[in-house]
């Protein structure tokens, strides 16, 4: 296994705040590809900080904030990833819905 996931020490509960770990691995490991799409498509750390920041930025300039509460159905993992790191990244309660 990488050493990216070996230096994310899960065993130790105050490091379970899922925007600190983005954030800190995405400046150790920015180019380690985290996720990978059905379509083949990768993104890395990297990339998944950039479009969890972009999507903070949309969701405070809606006015949501820290405390606030968000519901959301969405089935295509392209924009529901990005929505819901935002909320993380924000302090906002994501609640994700399904049919």
């Amino acid at each position: 296994m990488s050493n990216c996931f070996n230096e994310l020490k899960l065993n130790d509960h105050k490091n379970w705040i899922i925007s600190d770990l983005i954030l800190k691995q995405a400046k150790k490991f920015p180019k380690f590809n985290i996720i990978e799409f059905i379509d083949k498509e990768k993104w890395t750390y990297e990339d998944i900080l950039s479009k969890g920041l972009k999507a903070s930025f949309r969701l405070k300039k809606n006015g949501l904030t820290n405390g606030d509460s968000i519901v959301v159905m969405i089935d295509n993992p392209k924009v529901f990833i990005p929505i819901w790191l935002g909320a993380c990244f924000l302090g906002i309660t994501f609640v994700a819905l399904n049919t």
